[in-house]
């Protein structure tokens, strides 16, 4: 389906996605991994990267690009189907699953594309499934990848941090252990170590590049206040001398290299200024966030794109693919969380599917917060009809049993 995707369907990349495509294309020559001399860490590092490193191994240019991302993309599924398979002793679930990630329009929407969504997608697969089977059998070396592959994932996509908190949990409570939780902890200590340790690893090179910068180590990227004001729009907020100033998203991008020293500086200080304008409108900032979660549950459009995504083959193929509708996410994320009916490790996925898009939508609505896990959505769909159909058929035919015995 991509691949036929890919030889009738043709788009430059667009805002964001030119920006990383050029940060790959600069850092594959030899340049550094940043916007421009200001932004240093505005923009997250990992599709970047891994853009500089398909340019040095296959060559600039899109297509080797799209067969990466696919190849992590089918070997992430893969995994995570075979993990299914053993948390529920159930192939066909696994095979569904493999299906409905083939099978999913925005799926091979965003296959087509450099950007943050088609690589979170294949991230957040491979993490899970590296999650489960670090759940099923516990090692050292596994939690340690466990952690690493986590903390990459949200370097790629912030609101992906969940995840560090998440999997610990369910590290702690996801086995049956006898005794309280003082004995959960020591039995999972190990293993929590290892996982943190692996994370570290990780963002050891952020956080060195980051020290070097500004004489101290970043966790993330510099864009966490400017994401929040311009979803936002505009904020008025009371300076310590008693005057009032609006700020607005592209003046203060504009404003910000002449007026602060470093990328991390002006974040510094908008991020003081959005809690407090938060803060003071908290009805507001809550409205927003409703809202947000609506647009990107229901609303298909992605802006700025010249490619629609409601005809993206010609038919037959178009009517074979899947796509979201308002009851299509509202039955996915009760299915995803009955998948812990089965075992209650597979609660990772719920958890991992739902929070991080929740998150997002406290700053910013876009359907793109969504798309990436649509796929486990729409799966969710099916763990919905398998749970709940045998036992309404149960139930009815166990009322018709009884009334022929009355």
């Amino acid at each position: 389906m991509r691949i036929g995707y890919w030889s009738v369907t043709t788009e430059e990349p667009f805002s964001d996605m030119a920006g990383f495509r050029e940060m790959a294309e600069r850092f594959a020559a030899g340049g550094k991994l940043a916007v421009d001399e200001f932004w240093q860490s505005y923009r997250a590092p990992v599709l970047p990267l891994l853009g500089a490193l398909q340019i040095v191994l296959f060559g600039d240019g899109l297509g080797p690009w799209r067969y990466m991302q696919a190849a992590l993309v089918c070997g992430g599924a893969c995994w995570l189907a075979r993990e299914l398979w053993h948390a529920t002793g159930s192939r066909w679930l696994g095979s569904t699953w493999l299906w409905v990630t083939a099978l999913t329009q925005p799926s091979v929407f965003w296959s087509l594309k450099f950007a943050k969504e088609g690589l979170h997608e294949a991230l957040s697969y491979v993490v899970l499934a590296a999650a489960l089977r670090l759940l099923r059998r516990p090692s050292l070396g596994l939690a340690m990848v466990v952690g690493a592959l986590t903390y990459a994932a949200m370097l790629n996509r912030t609101n992906f941090v969940l995840a560090l908190a998440v999997i610990p949990a369910l590290m702690v409570f996801g086995r049956a252990i006898p005794g309280g939780l003082a004995a959960r902890l020591r039995d999972a200590a190990p293993w929590l170590l290892a996982f943190f340790a692996g994370a570290v690893l990780a963002w050891l090179p952020w956080g060195v590049r980051t020290w070097h910068l500004y004489g101290r180590p970043l966790a993330m990227t510099t864009d966490g206040s400017c994401v929040a004001l311009d979803g936002l729009g505009s904020i008025d907020v009371l300076e310590s001398d008693g005057t009032r100033q609006t700020i607005e998203y592209w003046p203060f991008m504009h404003s910000a290299p002449q007026r602060f020293p470093t990328d991390h500086a002006a974040d510094v200080w908008l991020s003081a200024r959005v809690w407090q304008a938060v803060l003071a409108d908290k009805t507001r900032w809550l409205h927003k966030a409703v809202r947000n979660v609506a647009t990107s549950a229901f609303l298909r459009e992605i802006s700025l794109t010249r490619v629609p995504r409601d005809r993206l083959l010609p038919a037959p193929w178009q009517w074979l693919l899947l796509d979201k509708n308002a009851v299509a996410v509202v039955v996915g994320i009760v299915g995803v969380f009955l998948l812990a009916c089965w075992h209650r490790r597979l609660l990772v996925i719920g958890l991992l599917t739902v929070l991080p898009w929740l998150l997002a939508c406290c700053l910013l609505g876009l359907p793109r917060y969504l798309e990436p896990a649509i796929p486990l959505l729409l799966f969710g769909n099916v763990i919905a009809l398998a749970t709940v159909v045998p036992r309404a058929v149960g139930l009815l035919l166990g009322w018709h049993a009884r009334r022929a015995r009355v």
